[in-house]
């Protein structure tokens, strides 16, 4: 085994760019990274080789994009997004991804497999939130017992419509507004010029809601609309 690692006379540390030099052991004496003696892989054949600088460039776009995925998550569960920020923030995202992805795909780079798994994992999440909503969806579900107790509410005239802010559970309400028909809404973003709404409509109600851009049926007689 001495003998191999004497040949690393010429290689680096992966971690650090400590020389191997005259190392007794498959271990980094600066950094305390092991290697392989009998694999250039696990060395570097110069202090300062551009594939660590790849690596460097990989992490920082892949940490950029587990962090957008996870704030991309943590605004569909509010719930009071639109849809265009969304995909707007998504878009925004694909160069990074396009990049994290690429170097992911490139054995020499030296990436472990926990970061080459991120890489592919966070812009699969992103996919999955603008696809499905799942984040909200899971938030509604949760919920729909509540909010269900609160349109028995209104209909018995315990709370009166318009109603003002209020929490249910997760869920910030701005306002409750209510259609000629009987529709009732739960506003969770915007003002009274528009927003997003939770309907649950009437069986009297001759329309959804007032003048919206985009309505998700969640079901059950449930809707999520956008009020222009």
């Amino acid at each position: 085994m001495e003998d191999k690692l004497d040949d690393k006379a010429f290689r680096f540390c992966l971690g650090c760019s400590h020389p191997l030099a005259g190392v007794t052991e498959a271990r980094c004496p600066e950094c305390g990274r092991t290697f392989d003696p009998l694999d250039e892989r696990s060395t570097a054949s110069s202090p300062y080789p551009v594939r660590r600088v790849l690596a460097r460039i990989g992490k920082a776009a892949i940490g950029c994009m587990a962090v957008a995925a996870v704030g991309l998550a943590l605004v569909n569960a509010w719930g009071g997004a639109w849809f265009l920020m969304e995909f707007m923030l998504a878009f925004m995202c694909a160069p990074v991804a396009t990049v994290s992805v690429g170097f992911a795909l490139i054995p020499r780079i030296p990436l472990s497999a926990r970061w080459r798994m991120a890489a592919f994992a966070a812009p699969l999440l992103i996919a999955s939130v603008l696809l499905t909503g799942w984040p909200f969806r899971l938030v509604f579900e949760l919920h729909r017992g509540r909010l269900d107790a609160a349109v028995r509410e209104i209909e018995a005239g315990n709370i009166d419509v318009p109603a003002g802010r209020m929490r249910i559970g997760m869920l910030t309400i701005v306002a409750i507004e209510q259609t000629p028909g009987g529709n009732l809404g739960f506003q969770l973003s915007g003002n009274r010029g528009g927003g997003v709404f939770l309907v649950h409509p009437s069986p009297h109600g001759t329309f959804l809601w007032f003048n919206t851009n985009w309505t998700e049926s969640l079901g059950d007689g449930w809707w999520r609309v956008e009020q222009d």
